[in-house]
């Protein structure tokens, strides 16, 4: 993950890495892949909960996108057209994403949750349908503490994870 515009594991066992995606050269390649994939900066991977598919935040390009693994390491645009605004939609392609950071996923639904660090927004991907919608966010940065997420605002949010039984997102 990073500049180096890649996706690289490590085996903990072996402490030996590899790069499964990216070409090295930031850009936007799609539809193919693992090691013929473009990426530009990507910042937040996280494993679905059978470890078959990895969701990608594609920080510059402003999509998320998944890597199925072990087997086919194909590169899939999920959600996001590259527009630099966010706009929900029910047609995952058509919703815009603006500079996805961080990834986490409700194992017992399957909605996958980002954080969109310049716009100021956590997003939904309901999954398998792919509608995409804000949760909370005004794409303020008053740093406003608020009874409901929509009126919520932040200061470039990173982090994400879910707590509570998949009830609580931090």
């Amino acid at each position: 993950m990073g500049s180096a515009h890649t996706i690289a594991f490590i085996d903990m066992n072996s402490e030996s890495s590899a790069i499964v995606a990216g070409t090295g050269v930031g850009g936007y390649a799609d539809g193919v892949t693992g090691l013929s994939a473009q990426f530009d900066s990507p910042t937040g991977v996280f494993f679905d909960g059978k470890r078959s598919v990895l969701y990608i935040a594609d920080t510059q390009n402003n999509r998320i996108r998944q890597l199925t693994v072990p087997s086919a390491n194909y590169i899939l645009t999920i959600a996001g057209n590259g527009g630099s605004t966010s706009t929900d939609s029910s047609a995952p392609l058509s919703a815009q994403v603006s500079a996805p950071y961080h990834l986490a996923m409700a194992l017992n639904s399957g909605n996958l949750y980002w954080t969109e660090y310049t716009s100021r927004y956590v997003r939904k991907m309901v999954l398998p349908s792919g509608a995409v919608s804000t949760i909370a966010g005004t794409g303020g940065s008053s740093h406003t503490d608020s009874t409901t997420g929509a009126s919520a605002e932040f200061e470039y949010p990173a982090g994400l994870t879910l707590a509570g039984g998949e009830t609580t997102l931090y």
